[in-house]
């Protein structure tokens, strides 16, 4: 059976996948580029095994409580403000300098987020990782460092170290609406979902789903030669055979829990059972 594309795209399911595989899928992007919200900027991301130096910085809290811990390794003050002065050395600064200019390299970055879900944001502290990863993670583990770096934001590329727990990771896909967003179009491609050919359905009694035996015959509601069902985890579509030989178009989709008694007076019927 051939699908049209042009008459209709199939979804991602991501209530068939798992954190683990969305996590895999994430991470196997790395060093891939991925645009941001001003035209010609873009951005990278590396996973870092560990730091090789102690780092300084500040935390950024967003929406729903997600934290996320920020080291600056490369800003271009020189071509921005023309200031001889490093990322590193912004964390050592009197402390109302340091906060004007972390707050200032953290509006750059949350505002080339496109179509940022995340709400505000606020510095919530500053220092080194290892006084703040305490409260940060305080159970010691369940982080990941990633490197990103910035391209088009600035005259020259910027650099930022940045620790998050994996599953805040995996919230800020959900954020924006699982994969099925603009920001990483590849990752679609990635992610699977089972999909099951029906024959048909219809409704049974519990005790009679359980006598079924091999050898047992079921009769079906007979179905158009033309039509085909799919299902997919709670949803069933409808395809069509068009005009054109050998190509179906999906006309409907159901939305409906199968195997779930629905009220007390349906208990032991169970509900438009698929085969």
């Amino acid at each position: 059976m051939n699908a049209e594309p042009v008459l209709w795209q199939p979804p991602v399911f991501l209530d068939d996948v798992s954190d683990m595989d969305i996590w895999n899928s994430f991470v196997s992007w790395d060093g891939h580029s991925l645009p941001l919200a001003f035209e010609g900027s873009s951005v990278s991301f590396n996973i870092v095994d560990e730091l090789k130096t102690p780092s300084l910085g500040f935390v950024l809290q967003g929406k729903h409580g997600l934290r996320f811990y920020v080291s600056p390794q490369v800003f271009p003050f020189k071509a921005l403000f023309d200031i001889e002065l490093s990322a590193l050395e912004v964390q050592g600064l009197p402390d109302a300098v340091r906060d004007a200019l972390n707050q200032g390299m953290a509006n750059m970055l949350w505002n080339a987020i496109p179509n940022n879900p995340l709400g505000e944001f606020e510095i919530i502290d500053t220092g080194s990782f290892s006084t703040i990863s305490e409260f940060l993670f305080p159970e010691g583990s369940g982080y990941e460092w990633l490197s990103f770096q910035f391209h088009g934001l600035a005259p020259e590329p910027m650099t930022f170290l940045i620790a998050a727990k994996s599953t805040d990771i995996l919230k800020v896909f959900e954020e924006y609406g699982g994969i099925d967003n603009d920001i990483i179009p590849p990752l679609a491609g990635r992610l699977t979902t089972q999909a099951f050919y029906s024959l048909g359905s219809l409704s049974i009694t519990e005790n009679e789903w359980t006598s079924l035996a091999p050898g047992a015959f079921i009769v079906l509601p007979e179905i158009k030669e033309d039509v085909v069902l799919v299902r997919s985890d709670w949803n069933t579509y409808i395809f069509r055979q068009s005009e054109e030989e050998g190509y179906w178009v999906c006309e409907e989709r159901h939305i409906g829990e199968r195997y779930r008694v629905s009220s007390v007076e349906s208990i032991g019927q169970v509900p438009e059972q698929d085969f």
